[in-house]
C-alpha cells in the first residue's frame, strides 16, 4: 500500500505547493510527488503520484500514480487506479510498459535496445 512516507523513503519529492480544493463538496488537499526514472542514456519518464486528502465529513486519502510516455510524437497518459499495490509493484508496472512498448526518452530520443542499466 502506498503512503506519503513510502514515497519520500524511495526518493520522490514534492513538486508543487499543496492546493486546497475549491470544490465545496470535497474540500481537501492535493499534492504531487515525483520521481525521475532514468538509465545510462537519459531520463525515461517521470513517475508522479497525486496525493489527495478529503476532509469533509469523512477522512479519505487517495494516492494516484500516473506517468506520461511518448513514442514517435504520440503522447500517452497512464493513470493507475491503485488498490493495494506496493510502490515496488507500481514502479515495475510502469517500467514494464515503457520497456515493452519501446517508448522514447524524455528528450525525444528513441529507446535504445541495449544493456542500459535501470536506476530505480
Amino acid at each position: 500500500m502506498l503512503t506519503v512516507q513510502t514515497l519520500l523513503d524511495h526518493g520522490y519529492r514534492k513538486i508543487n505547493t499543496p492546493l486546497v480544493s475549491v470544490d465545496i463538496t470535497l474540500p481537501g488537499l492535493v499534492e504531487t510527488y515525483q520521481k525521475r526514472v532514468e538509465d545510462d542514456h537519459g531520463v525515461r519518464y517521470y513517475l508522479n503520484v497525486r496525493h489527495t486528502q478529503i476532509t469533509s465529513g469523512m477522512s479519505l486519502e487517495i494516492l494516484e500514480p500516473h506517468v506520461q510516455f511518448e513514442r514517435q510524437g504520440t503522447v500517452v497518459n497512464v493513470q493507475m487506479l491503485q488498490r493495494e499495490e506496493s510502490l515496488d509493484q507500481v514502479e515495475a508496472y510502469f517500467e514494464e510498459m515503457w520497456t515493452g512498448m519501446g517508448m522514447d526518452y524524455e528528450d525525444g530520443t528513441p529507446a535504445i535496445k541495449s544493456d542500459a542499466t535501470f536506476k530505480p
